[in-house]
């Protein structure tokens, strides 16, 4: 249950995010934005604001609470209002509030927006003390990421839906795991970018229908190298860094860019990679149609202890096929890729 009143001894909570919320309204061009703080000794969301909150506010609060992920919200019951941004503040695995950016009617908030303010909020480093002298840089350079995943959208309708999906993916199975909130952060943050680097890549072979050479393939797997370098400014998190860098890695040491091979490979690498590569089976592209679910699974399964951490790779197709009508067998035939795709894309599977 949540209430609003607000204890003098929250004034300093609400000090220490004047910066933050300033610049998530000012990067998304929202016209409201609120903080509102977990009360700690009575576990509740209180107003720290000099004004009475909406209601709908509260409720996309109450939803984040619940589940401390960043939610693009919008109210059944209150569909005059658009869509809201919900952002949970956390420091060590604790919640310290909620984030809510609105009112931006004439263009609706959305997800791209919501992946930035979430990058913000985890990345709270970003935000200098003195906000006045060092927001332009800070803007400019998370703007220019965010472009930067536009022009690959609009160039690669592909890559730019793959990455989401995966995202979503990834975190399910990361979930269930029961991996901690700053793990799932940084597999939300770095599968949103995991492919940014693919805008050093030409259109010839970004969108080429046939099969790679030697010489292209060798282009196209320097895309994570790129895009380490394109984020590296942001100052993420090392562990979100790691996935953009390594989630091409694979577990007989074969992947790219530094063939690290076993547990050298850090471990939400190798979740990732899994739902990197279980989402681009299940999408068509230009070179081939997509994988049915339960083929798709099976390839996976058939890539434990080659390409895949067994253990997760058990695991991963356990969670899936438990929740298909056609459950996949963990044990039996293995399934062998085909010549053409492999030789094709060699990265993929």
């Amino acid at each position: 249950m949540l209430h609003s009143p607000r204890p003098p001894r929250l004034e300093s909570a609400r000090e220490n995010y004047l910066d933050l919320l300033h610049l998530a309204a000012k990067l998304t061009g929202a016209n409201h934005a609120a903080f509102l703080p977990l009360d700690g000794p009575t576990g509740l969301l209180v107003n720290a604001a000099d004004r009475a909150i909406p209601a709908i506010y509260w409720e996309a609060a109450q939803e984040v609470a619940r589940n401390p992920l960043p939610l693009l919200f919008q109210s059944r019951g209150q569909r005059a209002f658009s869509p809201l941004l919900a952002v949970p503040v956390q420091h060590r695995n604790n919640l310290l509030g909620v984030m809510i950016i609105g009112g931006r009617p004439r263009r609706p908030l959305n997800r791209d927006d919501l992946n930035l303010v979430a990058l913000l909020v985890e990345n709270p480093s970003l935000v200098s003390s003195n906000l006045g002298q060092h927001d332009k840089s800070t803007i400019y350079l998370l703007e220019s990421v965010q472009a930067l995943v536009k022009t690959l959208e609009a160039r690669d309708h592909y890559t730019g839906q793959h990455c989401k999906q995966a995202t979503e993916i990834a975190l399910h199975f990361a979930r269930d795991l029961g991996l901690s909130p700053e793990e799932l952060e940084s597999v939300k943050t770095a599968g949103y970018l995991h492919d940014i680097g693919k805008v050093g890549i030409s259109d010839r072979l970004l969108l080429k229908e046939g099969p790679l050479t030697r010489e292209e393939r060798a282009i196209i797997q320097t895309h994570p190298l790129i895009g380490e370098k394109i984020v590296r400014p942001l100052g993420l998190k090392p562990q979100a860094r790691e996935i953009i860098l390594h989630h091409h890695e694979r577990w007989d040491g074969r992947g790219y860019p530094q063939g690290m091979a076993w547990e050298e490979i850090p471990f939400l690498c190798r979740l990732v990679a899994l739902a990197d590569v279980f989402d681009a089976l299940t999408s068509d592209r230009p070179y081939r149609r997509r994988f049915s679910l339960q083929d798709a699974l099976k390839k996976i399964r058939a890539a434990a202890g080659t390409q895949f951490d067994p253990d997760l790779a058990r695991h991963f197709v356990k969670l899936i096929s438990s929740q298909t009508r056609n459950p996949v067998p963990l044990s039996g035939t293995q399934v062998k890729t085909s010549e053409k795709f492999t030789k094709s894309h060699p990265g993929l599977l």
